[in-house]
């Protein structure tokens, strides 16, 4: 059964302005919503069935990187009723776009009650 948990969020401080924040957003929103874009395949609104923002990566492992990379994926809905923001890594997964996206949206979806 899957258990979601509710915070209430509290500002600590403020990292960067709005506007860097808001730039910030937009290139996320390209790597899941330009045919360019590196989670496009994956994480596009058409596939995930919401708008999603995100970041691939790929961390190299391994003396002189001779291990099998990690798959990483940061992710938030864009103007979503139900605001969700959702990390993925998997050891040895290989790409981001590859391995944690479709994980990742996944959680959204489930969390979202999408089927």
């Amino acid at each position: 059964m899957l258990r979601v948990q509710t915070a209430n969020p509290t500002v600590l401080s403020q990292a960067v302005s709005p506007s860097v924040a808001n730039e910030i957003q937009q290139m996320m929103e390209q790597v899941t919503q330009n045919p360019a874009g590196t989670a496009f395949a994956t994480a596009n609104p058409s596939v995930a069935g919401v708008e999603i923002a995100g970041k691939t990566g790929t961390a190299q492992n391994g003396v002189n990187n001779s291990g099998l990379d990690d798959a990483v994926f940061t992710c938030f809905t864009v103007n979503s009723s139900r605001p969700i923001a959702v990390g993925v890594i998997v050891k040895g997964g290989g790409f981001g776009a590859d391995a944690a996206a479709p994980i990742a949206v996944k959680v959204i979806r489930a969390y979202l009650k999408l089927h």
